[in-house]
């Protein structure tokens, strides 16, 4: 069986107390049967707070009980009382993985961290662009179950992965109006062209969405709600920016473009990374998130709020088919808007 990886998968270590928006707060932690099995044996002062933690939830999975929003056993020093007395092999498998994403294509396995994780946002956004290429290992000790997608539908998706790639990478026009044209060019794959019709997905129509969805942290209510009460400024897309969409798009369909293995058509994977990408200049120019430190928060807080939350997805996805401004013609007219604007040096959005 083959992995494949993202450059800069094999480098990520957690860095603990130091990070900036823990996995250990705000979201609830799953704990697998072994570990539950583990814990119940614990004994000691421990034991017993592992014991009185673990809660059954509504959908039937085993569950740290939060305490005032974050994991009971994530002390004062923002370290992990498991890991610091029984060791990191005792962590259950949702926190020893993440930020780790894997997915099973049956004979081959793709890797990736997810940029909800504030380490990874920062390994991902500091590539050198020209750095992205996958890395291949076999490991033919592995084995997986046969595959479910059809061979021929595979390879041609992955041959238009490398190809959105490639023009992700292509610096000599502005990554926005890059970013369209992988738009148009999914479309295009799918017999699918596009209209010409006057709607766009503007920044109040992105804030909205955003609004609409679950609020998972009280900071990024707080940076909707300056966002919301400000108004779209001269603003410009300088080469930190143009970079950081590149290879934010890049690592987005990277994780989902090859889905597409098991769907009717691959235009989703696009849409909604141009979705995400529309809702992150909205953000960045409303709140005048100027340098990369300050958009590298807003990058993760993106992910880690509409993508990594199940149900913010679905709503995600659902709003391609029911709101047109959501449409691929929206969201193509709205980067070719900013493709305009930076060319201006200027925003009229």
């Amino acid at each position: 069986m083959k992995m494949i990886y993202t450059p800069h998968y094999a480098r990520f270590q957690c860095i603990a107390d130091r990070c900036p928006d823990s996995c250990c707060q705000a979201w609830l932690i799953v704990v697998d049967a072994e570990s539950a099995a583990q814990y119940r044996n614990v004994p000691g002062k421990l034991g017993d707070r592992l014991r009185a933690a673990m809660q059954v939830d509504e959908d039937g999975e085993i569950i740290f009980q939060q305490n005032n929003d974050r994991c009971p056993f994530w002390n004062d020093r923002h370290l992990c009382d498991i890991q610091a007395q029984l060791g990191e092999e005792a962590l259950c498998e949702t926190c020893a993985c993440f930020p780790r994403l894997m997915q099973d294509y049956g004979d081959f396995v793709e890797c990736d961290l997810s940029p909800a994780c504030p380490e990874a946002t920062r390994l991902l956004l500091t590539l050198p662009l020209e750095s992205w290429t996958l890395v291949e290992e076999v490991h033919p000790e592995w084995s997986g179950d046969p595959p479910a997608y059809d061979p021929v539908r595979m390879a041609q998706l992955w041959q238009q992965r490398e190809v959105l790639f490639a023009k992700l990478q292509d610096t000599t026009r502005p990554a926005v109006q890059q970013l369209a044209q992988c738009l148009e060019q999914a479309l295009v794959w799918e017999h699918m062209p596009m209209p010409k019709v006057e709607v766009c997905c503007t920044s109040a129509r992105c804030l909205q969405f955003l609004k609409s969805l679950e609020i998972l942290s009280n900071h990024w209510m707080q940076w909707l709600e300056q966002a919301e009460a400000a108004e779209n400024p001269i603003f410009y897309i300088d080469a930190s920016l143009d970079k950081e969409i590149r290879l934010f798009t890049i690592d987005t369909l990277y994780r989902y473009y090859l889905r597409a293995a098991f769907d009717s058509t691959a235009v989703p994977p696009v849409q909604m990374a141009a979705l995400l990408i529309c809702a992150a200049l909205t953000m960045i120019k409303r709140l005048r998130l100027n340098s990369t430190s300050e958009r590298m928060t807003l990058w993760q807080r993106l992910v880690k709020e509409v993508e990594c939350d199940t149900e913010n997805f679905k709503r995600l996805i659902a709003h391609f088919q029911m709101h047109r401004h959501f449409s691929p013609v929206g969201l193509y007219n709205r980067l070719m808007m900013e493709k305009t604007a930076q060319n201006n040096k200027g925003n009229t959005n």
